[in-house]
C-alpha cells in the first residue's frame, strides 16, 4: 500500500479543479485519513475515501515557468490542468506539449501584439 510521507506533494481530489497539489503534513497511507496543506495555505483533512484517489505529485509541476510541458518528469492530466490554470491566472495563454500548442481563451484583450512584444520577437528571431 502506498504511503504518503510528510513533506511530499500529492494530488488531492477537488470538485472544481479535478485535483489540486497539496503538501503532506503528516505521514499517512492510502485508505487512511491524513492532513495536507494546499498551495493557498489551507489545511485540509483528506478522508479515507479521498485518500484512495490521491496520487503523488512531482514538485516541479508547481513551477508555472514551464513553457513546454514535455519537460516534466511526470506528465499527466493533473499536471497539465494545473499548469494551464496557473498560467491562465498570469495571462500566459499559450503552453506547449511537445509540438502541440495549447491556447486558453483569456476572455479579455491581452497586449499580445503591441510594438514592444513584436520587437522582442523580431530581435529574438535572429
Amino acid at each position: 500500500m502506498a504511503t504518503f510521507e510528510e513533506g511530499t506533494w500529492i494530488w488531492i481530489p477537488d470538485e472544481e479543479h479535478k485535483a489540486l497539489p497539496a503538501k503532506v503534513l503528516g505521514t499517512f497511507a492510502k485508505g487512511e485519513e491524513g492532513t495536507v496543506r494546499t498551495e493557498d495555505g489551507e489545511d485540509v483533512k483528506v478522508s479515507v475515501a479521498d485518500s484512495q484517489l490521491c496520487a503523488f505529485c512531482d514538485e516541479e509541476v508547481l513551477d508555472s515557468k514551464i513553457d513546454n510541458l514535455i519537460a516534466l518528469n511526470d506528465l499527466n492530466e493533473h499536471a497539465i490542468l494545473h499548469n494551464l490554470r496557473i498560467r491562465f491566472k498570469q495571462d500566459i495563454i499559450y503552453t506547449n506539449v511537445s509540438s502541440i500548442c495549447i491556447s486558453v481563451n483569456p476572455f479579455k484583450l491581452l497586449p499580445l501584439y503591441t510594438p514592444e512584444v513584436m520587437e522582442k520577437y523580431r530581435v529574438n528571431a535572429r
